[in-house]
């Protein structure tokens, strides 16, 4: 041992200094020999690396924590049976409660199909303007989109006055026919024009569509149809007429309507046309020139076959452009200035709502070759 003494320094052990020191050195060289002795004793210590150690780990835990997994593994199990036999209990029970209430909804749907037949059958008296009529919920309802359908589809509550009556304030005088046609699916009707318009117009109030179709289309059951001879007629007595003007226009007025409803029908038999126009038909004022069109002058009120109407004034989109073959159905009432027209039954709307009278029924062409008829009445008017 080697002792300094230098300026009353105290003497320092030199080889305590080293031992200490290899001491530090030496501690971790234990530790790298016990670890690298329990991990695997072949593999020196300067070769220990991630790649070596980590496997060998995860033996160690796996081994160390297979008995407490597997003991959490076997709870867990327990704990899913559990869960999937309450689940399987629940899911049982509601198939039985979905089984159960499709019996009761089942049930209920032929309880109300009873009703529905007893209520069916059920007698309703109307009070249309003072006039009554009897009959049952199921001629009423016999058209389910029409205001009869809804009123006694069960839907709405229905009023009733004192005489267990429905009331509904419309003019009953033909109402009767409205009945039939829903009983019996067609119509006899007298041979006036005013019952018509007026019955059409009770039947669109009611929005009985297939009476209204009925109406415009002329399929009425008049046993006096066959061989029926026109109301209306040219002048000099004429049904039909034949133009040849050439693309100028030409005139052939008839038969003078003052008031009341008028119904007539007009074919085009022939038809070579010459411009955008060619054919216009309606009503005019008799002051009407000959070698003008029926709506010259805001003198007349016409549906022309382009599709337009025209009352003098300026030419606007109405209907369906028409031509060779086509039926012209004219509708109008002159104690409402109304002139509606129809294209082989289909009805096109109101056109005009100003048409005053006296009028006459009028054509006028400007076509090569134009013949038009009037037609015997559809309705079996004489």
């Amino acid at each position: 041992t080697i002792v300094m003494m230098e300026n009353d320094v105290k003497p320092v052990t030199l080889s305590s200094s080293r031992k200490r020191r290899k001491k530090k050195k030496s501690a971790p060289d234990k530790k790298k020999k016990q670890l690298s002795y329990q991990i695997e004793d072949d593999i020196p210590v300067h070769k220990i690396t991630h790649d070596t150690v980590l496997p060998q780990f995860d033996t160690l835990f796996s081994e160390k924590m297979d008995k407490n997994m597997q003991s959490e593994l076997v709870l867990l199990q327990t704990q899913t049976e559990d869960l999937f036999a309450d689940f399987k209990n629940q899911y049982d029970h509601m198939k039985r409660f979905t089984s159960d209430t499709r019996k009761q909804y089942k049930k209920i749907e032929d309880e109300e199909a009873s009703v529905q037949d007893i209520y069916s059958t059920y007698k309703v008296k109307l009070d249309i303007g003072g006039n009554y009529f009897s009959t049952s919920v199921q001629t009423l309802t016999k058209f389910p989109d029409s205001m009869f359908g809804a009123m006694f589809s069960g839907r709405y509550e229905i009023e009733y006055d004192d005489d267990s009556c429905v009331f509904i304030d419309r003019d009953g005088t033909h109402f009767r026919y409205i009945l039939n046609f829903l009983r019996d699916g067609h119509i006899d009707l007298p041979q006036d024009p005013q019952i018509h318009l007026e019955l059409l117009r009770e039947a669109e109030y009611y929005q009985i569509n297939p009476l209204v179709k009925y109406l415009r289309s002329g399929e009425l059951s008049c046993t006096n149809k066959i061989n029926a001879r026109p109301k209306y007629s040219f002048n000099n007595g004429l049904t039909e007429f034949n133009f040849s003007t050439y693309g100028t226009w030409s005139t052939m007025k008839g038969s003078v309507l003052v008031t009341g409803a008028h119904i007539w029908t007009i074919k085009i038999k022939k038809f070579e046309q010459i411009g955008d126009n060619g054919i216009e038909i309606g009503v005019c004022q008799q002051s009407v020139p000959g070698n003008r069109n029926l709506s010259y002058q805001y003198k007349g009120w016409g549906y022309i076959a382009s599709g337009s109407k025209s009352d003098g004034g300026a030419v606007v989109p109405y209907g369906e452009p028409y031509g060779l073959g086509d039926q012209i159905t004219v509708y109008l009432d002159l104690d409402n200035g109304i002139l509606s027209f129809a294209k082989n039954g289909d009805h096109q709307g109101v056109a005009f709502n100003d048409v005053t009278g006296p009028v006459c029924i009028a054509v006028s062409s400007s076509a090569k070759i134009c013949s038009l008829g009037i037609l015997p009445d559809e309705y079996g008017m004489n």
